[in-house]
């Protein structure tokens, strides 16, 4: 696949930053030049979220101030994700100099799988199974606490919303060990309306069960998934210190960056908290 198309989906389906809000998710639109942005009644950066960024150099510190009022007025916390096509060049200086500060956790190659088919072995204790998002609305708790990066039950919650608003688009996996009934990590897929990619969307194991090769088994599953529908090429964008460099033994190459940058509205930061 040509590069610049690959560059444009990693970016566009940063946390489905490039795709149009349905009315059965909790987020909704912002209109606001030059950005693609979004806003939940939730204090998340990964729902708060900007990105898509087509600024000229003349114009971006005018619009970012514009993006960065329109979340301080809300109270809002917000995520502002550079990735490759983002412009200007030196975006991600000028949003620290709107107070916006990098975070180091969720900086995430961009990378690109284009042969799904080929065999990974995952662990014969380990078990993937397609559920459905009720099954979903259960495991919430689970599902926030492998994931981190702050993310609250209602929050994931959120996301799962998302992801249904999509409808066969989206899918959700849970993984099983043997001699535990509930599940111990869940991925989410997400199959781009172009028929030709799939994303390998937000994916967690609870910590205590990490390093048994149910992120592997997980993968797995879901490009078996893809493979069934035809799919080119599978995406993800995976934390550079966690799922990347396994990811990178699966066959996975980083294409790009994408880098968060976030910002804490004054009313969060007066009452100390994030």
């Amino acid at each position: 696949m040509e590069r610049d198309y690959l560059l444009r989906r990693l970016d566009e389906t940063f946390a489905g930053i490039g795709f149009d809000l349905h009315a059965s998710s909790d987020m909704w639109p912002l209109d606001l030049p030059g950005v693609r942005a979004r806003c939940t009644p939730l204090q998340s950066p990964l729902l708060n979220l900007v990105g898509l960024a087509h600024l000229t150099s003349e114009e971006a510190d005018a619009r970012i101030a514009s993006v960065v009022d329109t979340y301080e007025q809300a109270g809002r916390l917000m995520g502002w994700v550079v990735g490759p096509t983002s412009t200007p060049s030196d975006l991600a200086d000028r949003l620290g100099r709107h107070g916006l500060y990098r975070e180091d956790s969720q900086a995430m190659w961009g990378m690109v799988l284009e042969d799904i088919t080929r065999p990974i072995a995952a662990p014969p204790t380990v078990r993937v199974e397609r559920s459905t998002w009720a099954a979903a609305a259960a495991q919430v708790d689970m599902m926030a606490q492998s994931f981190g990066f702050g993310m609250t039950p209602e929050a994931m919650a959120a996301v799962n919303r998302f992801y249904t608003s999509f409808g066969a688009a989206g899918e959700v996996y849970f993984a099983y060990i043997e001699g535990r009934a509930d599940p111990v990590g869940w991925s989410e897929v997400l199959f781009h309306p172009d028929g030709q990619v799939m994303l390998l969307g937000g994916s967690a194991t609870l910590e205590e069960y990490r390093h048994r090769g149910i992120y592997r088994a997980m993968v797995a599953a879901r490009l078996r998934a893809g493979a069934a529908r035809g799919c080119s090429a599978a995406l993800i964008q995976a934390v550079k210190t966690t799922s990347a460099p396994v990811c990178e033994q699966l066959g996975f190459r980083p294409v790009c960056e994408l880098t968060v940058y976030v910002y804490v509205p004054t009313a969060l930061r007066s009452s100390g908290s994030s």
